[in-house]
């Protein structure tokens, strides 16, 4: 196997419902991290990463306050509010988050709220 890198898919949820958006940063035993953008589908792909041990955390926008405006443009289509994430996996210290990234492994993560 070596050391080569590959590109990992992914898909995120928490308790069962994908997260919607959000960056997620993977860090390796050599400390060297790499983050990567959460799809509005909860799927992500990590690019050029060796196979290995990762901890991981994830940060997501905070919620946003729904006002109703008359002058709103529903056409335009708002971004719907990040589903949220308890505050400790945010970051990397205190995720407690760990996985295996294996060749040819797509990445399955359902959070516990």
């Amino acid at each position: 196997m070596g050391s080569s890198r590959i590109d990992v898919p992914g898909k995120i949820a928490i308790a069962g419902k994908p997260l919607n958006q959000g960056t997620m940063i993977f860090q390796d035993e050599q400390g060297q991290a790499v983050s990567v953008n959460i799809n509005p589908d909860g799927t992500f792909v990590i690019p050029e990463v060796k196979p290995g041990p990762f901890q991981f955390a994830i940060e997501v926008p905070p919620p946003v306050k729904q006002v109703a405006r008359r002058d709103a443009d529903p056409a335009r289509g708002a971004r719907p509010s990040a589903i949220q994430v308890p505050k400790r996996y945010s970051k990397i210290e205190t995720s407690g988050l760990n996985l295996e990234i294996e060749a040819g492994k797509p990445l399955e993560i359902d959070l516990k709220p």
